[in-house]
């Protein structure tokens, strides 16, 4: 499901940063990873192989859970 980035949300994905991306294991147990992240348009990228474990487990069922991890030099994140 699509949903619209705020401008909030555009600020803090433009910048560098690392997220945290939790997925599914085929037993239903979350997975939950570091990567990086970025912006194009509305679309958040995501930095991982499709062989990665991520990858396959996001590739067998499509929801996922992104949390953004605050940048330790920025005080205002």
């Amino acid at each position: 499901m699509a949903i619209s980035l705020s401008d909030e949300i555009r600020r803090l994905i433009d910048r560098p940063n690392f997220a945290h991306l939790a997925t599914l294991m085929p037993d239903g147990s979350p997975h939950n990873a570091p990567v990086w992240i970025a912006r194009e348009g509305e679309l958040i990228l995501i930095c991982t192989e499709a062989t990665s474990l991520k990858g396959k487990n996001t590739e067998r069922d499509p929801r996922i859970a992104l949390s953004r991890r605050k940048s330790p030099d920025r005080s205002s994140d």
